[in-house]
């Protein structure tokens, strides 16, 4: 009984003097950080098989991300890709200008378009474009995110944080998932 009421009194003690502590100011920043999503919802997604998946949805002001994801490297990988959906539901167009991950010495925005049966990796200059009210997909054989020079295996189940700059000043911090190799995802019909 006596050590009930004692661990009692301890927490009411402890509750108070938490109470009491002066509130902190915040002091603003420098330059602006990038920015974390400030609502993430679940949204249908399928594999190449259809099959319904959820997928986060991170809303960075009037733009939205959703899914993002790459594939696991094979061993002795240096690139990688990392692939989402960009929703802008803002009324005028932004860009997709910039991304960079500590697991690549470098990210580049490509396009890769099948010629004649044969992938032609494009860089993509001046940006991704997604009008507004409209949305852009970024998977395998179209535009993606090029990792370059992986610092790290991207290993099925992990997940590494890429930061997307926008024409908009948005910059936008998302984590991807890492999908075994064979894995690939689309827009679910």
């Amino acid at each position: 009984m006596i050590r009930t009421t004692l661990s009692i009194t301890s927490a009411a003690l402890l509750l108070a003097l938490a109470a009491a502590q002066p509130a902190r100011a915040e002091e603003p920043a420098a330059t602006p950080a990038p920015q974390r999503p400030t609502t993430a919802m679940p949204t249908m997604r399928g594999d190449i098989a259809e099959v319904p998946v959820e997928a986060p949805v991170s809303r960075f002001g009037a733009i939205e991300i959703v899914g993002p994801w790459a594939r696991a490297s094979l061993a002795g990988s240096r690139v990688g890709g990392a692939y989402f959906l960009i929703r802008n539901t803002g009324d005028s167009e932004v860009r997709l200008v910039t991304a960079e991950t500590p697991v690549a010495q470098s990210a580049t925005l490509r396009h890769m378009p099948v010629v004649d049966g044969v992938v032609r990796p494009v860089i993509v200059e001046g940006g991704i474009a997604v009008a507004a009210g409209d949305s852009v997909d970024l998977r395998p054989g179209s535009f993606n995110v090029m990792l370059h020079n992986l610092t790290t295996p991207l290993r099925p189940g992990s997940t590494f944080p890429l930061t997307l700059g926008f024409s908009d000043g948005t910059t936008a911090v998302v984590d991807v998932v890492v999908w075994d190799i064979g894995t690939m995802r689309v827009i679910a019909k």
